[in-house]
């Protein structure tokens, strides 16, 4: 059996989820009703030690799976695909277009 992650790795997947999704941090707390400050201290200091309950607020207001924060590698090509998209969104509507057409040549091969 795997061992979990520590509480550091699921902080940090907690975080590119969540600017993989576009949300602040006032939008993820509005969300998961739960303090800014909270989340922000959550997402820089890993001495904070969350509730079960408190992820899976975060987990619902993230549309991800609690498994999905715990899991090791099997998930970790998803927090890879998560670090990209978050590289993706500042770029502009010709790069996307150009990553786009790589991506679908990529896949034919």
């Amino acid at each position: 059996m795997k061992k979990p992650i520590p509480i550091v790795e699921v902080t940090r997947r907690l975080r590119l989820l969540r600017l993989a999704r576009g949300f602040s941090l006032n939008e993820l707390s509005d969300r998961a009703d739960i303090s800014r400050v909270y989340i922000h201290k959550l997402e820089k200091d890993s001495d904070i030690n969350p509730t079960l309950a408190f992820l899976q607020r975060l987990c619902v207001a993230l549309d991800v799976s609690m498994p999905a924060l715990f899991l090791p590698h099997d998930h970790e090509s998803g927090v890879k695909a998560i670090e990209v998209a978050t590289e993706v969104l500042e770029l502009t509507s010709d790069q996307l277009d150009e990553v786009r057409d790589y991506i679908q040549k990529f896949r034919k091969k």
